[in-house]
């Protein structure tokens, strides 16, 4: 059902004790009695009220989402999260569908290649209904963690991980198009042609190792022993590679084959930044507190020794 059809619709689900939930299909609270949660603390009777409703938001990239609203008067609805609920389903229990989770549910259908165990890069490949481009890049990372909102599910994600860090990770960075694709170029060199038309076609940038690293520690619970083994194995490689090229910062991209030799801008911003947002951020340590840390024993006053009386 449309919640837009009739803002007005209400439902009503009953316990069989004399209790119920209500509300509206539009999900915007509009009067005082209907409630959440209304149990019968004398079944049939004494209703009581023990939950009216709730605020409700999802956190964004961009900021806060509401998925709530409230009818304050007739002209004052507040925030707009009624504007994101496409349908209200009854059964098994009243629930309602936001953009959000549909497109999310469509996101894991379309682009998930069941054959190989990662993304697909392109869906409707020039508008073409159903062709898709299976190229391996580095942009399905986001979708696995890569970002504060994961896309997949976590074995998804995981088998995804795999193969980035397989086919796509070297010690400088992620390749942007992995070996034996259709256009790779295994160096950035010639022309100015030459190289524009090379540098996403499997050039290493330096810069998405930081969403990868992330995303790799996440899929690992974020543990202690998870941030060490990516420190070791990912970000130490990128730390030798400040004294090199541009010293005391890291470039903006290198070579796919080995030696990775590195090209364009020797002081890259997002390359480093990326760098110490690993090494402060992602992957720090939590400080362990112990006990008398948490509850520090009372300091003594020092008891000044009275100077010996000088004699007269």
């Amino acid at each position: 059902m449309n919640p837009r059809h009739d803002p007005n619709a209400e439902w009503l689900e009953t316990d069989g004790l004399g209790g119920f939930a209500s509300g509206t299909i539009s999900g915007v609270r509009t009067r005082r009695y209907p409630a959440l949660l209304l149990p019968a603390t004398r079944p049939p009777t004494g209703r009581l009220v023990l939950v009216n409703g709730f605020d409700g938001w999802v956190c964004t990239a961009t900021g806060e989402q509401a998925i709530t609203s409230q009818r304050y008067t007739p002209q004052v609805t507040h925030p707009d999260g009624m504007t994101r609920i496409v349908r209200f389903e009854l059964e098994p229990w009243p629930r309602w569908a936001t953009a959000f989770e549909l497109g999310l549910k469509s996101f894991r259908e379309r682009f998930w290649n069941v054959g190989r165990g990662f993304l697909f890069d392109v869906v409707d490949v020039d508008g073409q209904p159903g062709v898709c481009d299976p190229a391996i890049r580095p942009n399905q990372l986001f979708a696995a963690g890569g970002l504060p909102c994961l896309l997949l599910e976590p074995e998804q994600s995981r088998r995804v991980l795999e193969t980035v860090e397989e086919e796509l990770w070297t010690p400088l960075g992620l390749r942007s198009l992995a070996r034996g694709e259709s256009g790779y170029s295994p160096r950035y060199e010639g022309s100015v042609r030459e190289r524009d038309g090379s540098y996403h076609q499997g050039t290493v940038w330096p810069w998405l190792i930081g969403p990868f690293v992330e995303a790799w520690v996440r899929s690992r619970e974020s543990t202690k022993a998870a941030r060490r083994a990516a420190r070791e194995r990912f970000l130490q490689p990128l730390h030798e590679h400040l004294d090199r090229a541009g010293l005391g910062h890291v470039s903006e991209i290198a070579d796919v084959e080995t030696p990775h030799r590195p090209g364009g801008c020797p002081f890259q911003a997002w390359s480093l930044g990326e760098v110490l947002r690993l090494d402060l951020s992602v992957l720090r340590e939590p400080v362990e507190t112990t006990q008398s840390d948490r509850h520090p024993r009372p300091r003594k006053e020092k008891q000044h020794e009275k100077a010996n009386p000088v004699p007269k």
